[in-house]
């Protein structure tokens, strides 16, 4: 391999065409001129690959160009710049000697682009008068223009010049300029370079036309939508649409199961006291709250159109009176009752005491009480016949809810009389009047009470405390009444429990006779009964809950899916067969490929088997 060759590069040729070029060359040094524009700049790391490739196969590649950023990265990667100085204390090489055939006519004038025209008309003319070869030797890149493209013209000089004036070269000699009037000098290769450099000139010529042709302004490509495109996004976007419609569908799970039934049905004996201060669940007693209020208030006798004017007796049916005998089995000590107090018998007739008595105390003979007694008259509330009842048993209504309601009685020994209506009437108060003061009385009483019990839930709103019926008393400390209004206090008293407590008795009392429901947690609404039984002096209460349900076993449908989700077939058998409300299920994966249960449980459809 002898002599240096140039290989011209055009503006769009990459590493890889430059490569083969490269390596088809019989010459052991390559000059490779790039254009200033060469696609190259956008990866300079193509030089490095160019530079590696030459060494591989023994040659000596040099870079001539007027980018600077060429030259720039050329020389970081110590790729020699073609005409450039030698650093300090390197020698420099000796000129090449290179001889060019400048006697290759194109082969038509049209296939040539304009600018060149003349240039090759005035080349072959001094070849055809001369015929001769000159050699020329220089340190600067040779240029001729065998081996580039149309795209680049202006690389060394202007249209239709092998040079520009003043560009000289790239070692900076000045060349032969028009203005010298000398003739261009032929330009010899070695002869073993000959038929390379006339193949990249054939090449040259056979170009195109039209790619040879100097745009001085780029055009901006026109954006076309092809058919095949339009095509390519329809079908994309079918298939996006195909696979999110699998994705929201597929896949499923369907679940059959059966549900293990077990009934449950007990009762659960339950003592509140405010003695304790912590469940004792294993004896049914549970720690209460005890509450004992005052308070006092006036109103309004509102007498209405009823009431007589006089103090005689309007003309009505009949009412019945007699006389009763009231006891005292509560204690030793005496108790008042006042006009007016309220005795009723079993089927819920009232009668009026007319006067005020003192019920003396019970006798106490060591441990044993000996009830007292005294007779006084009463009348009925209500008129006619039904109210002329035989001997009969009474409770006093105002002490229901305390211990009092049991220990005072009546009883009566005769029938009850029609009264004649001189007989009804009374010169302290007239009977309509007195029905007035009743009314007016135990709408106040009951406005005091309900005033207490709202005051004190409101207190436990956003707590769990509970008040069942028949845990609270009201009992009227003072009273009195005159033409216009009636006065009383009362006290109000109550024992409350926790129902956390309560559930927690409940669980216990469910496990106990259920050993199969362990870690039971017993989550239904609670109905609760009437106390059965008050002692407010020891702060008791007493009641039964009666729990009954067909199935104890409540199914979690929603956390059964959860469970469920992502599993393969295997892992679902293993979660139904745990879970302490089933009884029998089958799974069903969709479609038939899948092996997995979808990750979300809403596309899990669970059914109750009805049998």
């Amino acid at each position: 391999m002898k002599g240096i060759e140039i290989i011209r590069a055009r503006t769009k040729d990459d590493a890889a065409i430059l490569i083969g070029r490269m390596i088809k060359s019989e010459s052991g040094e390559i000059v490779l001129v790039l254009p200033k524009n060469s696609i190259l700049i956008a990866d300079l790391n193509s030089l490095k690959i160019l530079k590696s490739e030459a060494e591989s196969v023994d040659k000596i590649l040099y870079i001539s160009s007027e980018n600077e950023k060429i030259k720039s990265f050329a020389e970081k990667i110590q790729l020699p710049i073609y005409g450039a100085a030698a650093p300090a204390g390197v020698k420099k090489e000796k000129p090449v000697k290179i001889k060019v055939m400048m006697d290759i006519a194109p082969p038509s004038v049209s296939a040539v682009p304009a600018q060149r025209t003349g240039d090759f008309e005035n080349e072959s003319a001094d070849e055809e008068n001369n015929g001769q070869e000159k050699d020329w030797e220089s340190d600067e890149t040779p240029n001729t223009d065998s081996d580039y493209g149309p795209d680049d013209s202006n690389e060394f000089g202007g249209d239709g010049d092998r040079f520009s004036e003043g560009s000289g070269n790239d070692s900076g000699e000045d060349l032969p300029s028009e203005g010298n009037k000398e003739p261009a000098p032929e330009i010899t290769l070695a002869k073993s370079d000959n038929l390379k450099l006339e193949r990249d000139i054939e090449s040259f010529y056979k170009e195109p036309q039209e790619k040879s042709k100097i745009r001085s302004v780029k055009e901006k490509p026109k954006f076309k939508i092809s058919q095949r495109r339009i095509l390519t996004a329809l079908v994309g976007g079918g298939l996006a649409f195909f696979l999110a419609a699998l994705y929201l569908i597929l896949p499923k799970a369907d679940v059959k199961i059966s549900l293990k039934k077990l009934p449950l049905d007990l009762q659960i004996q339950t003592a509140v006291s405010k003695n304790i201060s912590s469940p004792n669940l294993a004896s049914g007693i549970l720690p209460g709250q005890y509450f004992l209020l005052t308070k006092s208030g006036t109103k309004a006798i509102e007498t209405g159109s009823a009431v007589p004017q006089s103090g005689a007796a309007p003309s009505a049916p009949q009412k019945a009176g007699g006389s009763i005998t009231i006891y005292n089995a509560y204690g030793a000590a005496p108790q008042k009752l006042i006009a007016q107090t309220r005795f009723e018998t079993k089927d819920g007739k009232i009668y009026r005491l007319q006067r005020a008595v003192v019920v003396p105390g019970a006798k106490m003979s060591g441990s044993k009480l000996t009830p007292s007694a005294i007779e006084a008259s009463v009348v009925s509330d209500g008129t006619g016949d039904n109210y002329a009842i035989g001997p009969s048993y009474f409770t006093i209504p105002g002490f229901k809810g305390s211990p009092k309601y049991a220990g005072f009685y009546a009883e009566s020994s005769a029938k009850m009389t029609l009264l004649p209506a001189a007989a009804q009437s009374s010169t302290e108060t007239p009977p309509g009047k007195t029905q007035a003061i009743e009314k007016t009385k135990q709408d106040l009483e009951n406005e005091l009470a309900g005033s207490l019990k709202n005051d004190t839930l409101n207190t436990f709103k956003d707590s769990d405390f509970k008040l069942i019926d028949g845990a609270s008393s009201i009992t009227v400390k003072s009273f009195k009444a005159d033409a216009n209004s009636v006065s009383m206090s009362i006290t109000w008293q109550a024992i409350f429990f926790n129902e956390k407590d309560f559930r927690s008795l409940i669980d216990y009392a469910i496990v106990k006779k259920y050993p199969v429901l362990q870690n039971f947690d017993f989550k239904d609404n609670i109905a609760y009964p009437e106390a059965a039984k008050a002692d407010f002096k020891k702060g008791e209460i007493y009641f039964t809950y009666e729990l009954k349900k067909d199935n104890a076993l409540n199914p979690d449908l929603a956390g059964l899916k959860k469970n469920l989700a992502g599993l393969d077939e295997n892992g679902m058998r293993d979660v139904v067969s745990g879970t302490n409300f089933v009884d029998s299920a089958t799974i069903s994966l969709w479609p038939f490929w899948v092996r997995r249960s979808p990750k979300n449980p809403d596309k899990i459809n669970i059914t109750l088997d009805s049998q």
